[in-house]
């Protein structure tokens, strides 16, 4: 079952009037990182999370597509740009609203958090693709763990959860076709 946004989101994509497609990737991106929250904290206990911060992150880090909707289902990263600022604008903290840029340019910054890296992370496996690089910066990031050790207990908790990339991309698409013919009566 795939989890609801969290209200907050759930608001924003309501109160900014996005698009079915769009709420539907955000919500695939979230339950994602819901996942990955579960499994790491399982497998590496001592890695301290901010769930809530990547939650949030995940559930609205392509939100200011709604200002650049050829970039909805076509290419390009004007969103993320835009994004932090369209967030504060709706009272959204910048700590918050940050992962609407982070999570589509963490290879320019290599200083970035780990939750900033959680939240580009799912975006990236939700649909089955695999991001060799960012998985490294995840796996360096885990506490008691190194080198292959840490590459190998990552890739053991993002496989079995990049192998359902088709699944969701058939949820994406009915969500998409329901909720935008609900929308239009």
């Amino acid at each position: 079952m795939i989890r609801p946004l969290p209200p907050e989101a759930e608001h924003l994509c309501d109160v900014l009037d996005a698009p079915a497609q769009l709420v539907a990737h955000l919500t695939i991106v979230h339950d994602v990182a819901c996942e990955l929250i579960e499994e790491l904290s399982k497998a590496v206990p001592s890695l301290k999370l901010d769930a809530s911060a990547i939650q949030f992150g995940s559930a609205t880090h392509d939100l200011a597509k709604v200002l650049v909707p050829e970039e909805i289902d076509g290419p390009g990263n004007r969103h993320e740009e835009l994004g932090p600022a369209l967030l504060e604008k709706y009272g959204v903290p910048s700590k918050l609203a940050r992962f609407a840029r982070t999570h589509g340019r963490w290879r320019g910054d290599p200083g970035l958090p780990v939750e900033d890296l959680v939240v580009a992370l799912a975006d990236t496996v939700w649909c089955g693709r695999r991001e060799s690089d960012l998985e490294e910066r995840v796996a360096g990031l885990l506490p008691g763990l190194e080198g292959w050790e840490a590459l190998i207990q990552l890739d053991q908790i993002v496989t079995p959860i990049a192998d359902r990339g088709e699944e969701r991309l058939g949820w994406q698409e009915l969500y998409s076709m329901f909720a935008g013919h609900a929308d239009s009566h």
